[in-house]
């Protein structure tokens, strides 16, 4: 069943470990728990979280932390869930996944199944990454295995959108375990073959315009802050982003004006910006802020006849750092050696998850999906599947004792 391209030292090490009785006896655990994984996944998606309202589902995982067995479950000032296991100690092995979702409170989140597809917003991104996390730690304490060093579970806030990766920035800068953690593991999503070992950097813009409005006849020809913006999205949407280092821009969010017949006192809009590289990121910034200035200027001098200017306000408002870690890291490398265990060809990624933060910092961090497959994220018609949901769960398991190593 289980087949190693290598013979180096951690695929030996995780050799011995597919050979130990407790480790065969966690996999069969985890087969037979799939149903009540399952059960469980619904009741999480199920619990509104947007992004800043995140107490409900954080509530549910104080609770479920303590249920399980897990130590000293507590919700930090930043609102992250976590707890331990076995002991306390002045080093971790961190599994963490973010608790937020996309989508506004009043969402229908519940869950409908169809065929062997269940959907509901939010039940990939991140329902599956946190019942993930739930069920590792269910394991580990049913069948009492003790790593020599112990794990740190923790589910974060503000992963998502303008949540600007506030719960990892706080448990990595602020927190009481802010020191402690010598590795760090995300569930982030679907999945089984990707591993994401470099962080992609990405700066977030709010861009307000602002004038003094009028009537669309009668004030015809004075500046309107919604032809700026027009005018600011025009010149970005003719930047030219490289293919290599990848690179992209985003304006997601356009608001402003009262009715069809006014022109607006404000509009404003919302621009994603992202890089692989820093430089390119740094380049496109750039772009974007020549883009208003110049969509400013413009603006103001095709109103002739405005007794007012338009002024605008820049508002930084996410920045998340890039990074990566060496390809030779002994987290990745037995990422790689894990997965590849179980017959899966692991694929290097890129992406913004809550490891951009310990990567940025120079610590060893890894994003993994917990199994299963899906389609839709962030959009109302998302769905999950469980496929591979516990081949992945076993090959996370894995890894973290081959990491820690197993009393």
């Amino acid at each position: 069943m289980f087949k190693f391209k290598s013979h180096n030292p951690t695929a030996l090490n995780i050799a011995l470990l597919l050979k130990d009785p407790r480790i065969e006896f966690a996999f069969q655990k985890l087969e037979l728990l799939s149903d009540e994984i399952m059960k469980e996944h619904i009741r999480i998606c199920e619990i509104p979280a947007p992004t800043f309202s995140e107490a409900e589902r954080a509530k549910y995982f104080y609770n479920s932390f303590s249920n399980l067995g897990l130590l000293d479950s507590k919700i930090d000032s930043a609102g992250n869930v976590s707890a331990y296991w076995p002991r306390v100690s002045n080093e971790y092995i961190c599994l963490s996944a973010h608790l937020d979702t996309v989508f506004p409170i009043n969402t229908d989140c519940r869950v409908k199944k169809q065929g062997d597809r269940y959907f509901a917003p939010g039940i990939s991104d991140n329902a599956a990454g946190l019942v993930g996390l739930l069920a590792i730690a269910k394991i580990l304490v049913e069948v009492n295995l003790i790593p020599k060093i112990p794990f740190l579970f923790v589910a974060t806030v503000g992963e998502e959108g303008i949540g600007d990766l506030k719960g990892a920035k706080y448990l990595f800068k602020e927190s009481e375990y802010k020191d402690c953690i010598k590795y760090f593991i995300s569930f982030d999503g679907p999945g089984i073959e990707r591993i994401t070992y470099r962080a992609l950097g990405s700066k977030r813009y709010r861009i307000t315009f602002k004038g003094s409005g009028g009537h669309s006849w009668g004030d015809f020809g004075i500046v309107n802050p919604i032809h700026a913006i027009g005018r600011a999205i025009s010149k970005m949407a003719n930047y030219k982003v490289p293919q290599q280092p990848a690179t992209s821009y985003n304006v997601g969010i356009i608001e402003g004006g009262s009715s069809i017949n006014t022109i607006a006192e404000e509009a404003q809009m919302q621009v994603d910006l992202r890089s692989i590289s820093a430089l390119e990121l740094s380049k496109l910034e750039n772009h974007l802020l020549s883009s208003v200035k110049e969509a400013l200027r413009e603006e103001n001098l095709a109103s002739k006849y405005s007794d007012s200017l338009l002024e605008t306000q820049v508002e930084v408002i996410g920045e998340r750092p890039s990074g990566e870690i060496s390809s030779s890291s002994q987290l990745l490398q037995t990422a790689i050696t894990a997965t590849s265990a179980f017959g899966v060809n692991p694929y290097l990624d890129c992406s913004s998850t809550d490891a951009n933060i310990p990567i940025s910092l120079g610590l060893e961090a890894i994003t993994l999906g917990a199994g299963g497959t899906c389609s839709g994220c962030h959009t109302l018609s998302e769905w999950y599947e469980e496929t591979d949901r516990i081949k992945s769960l076993k090959r996370t398991l894995l890894l973290l004792l081959a990491l820690s190593g197993l009393n």
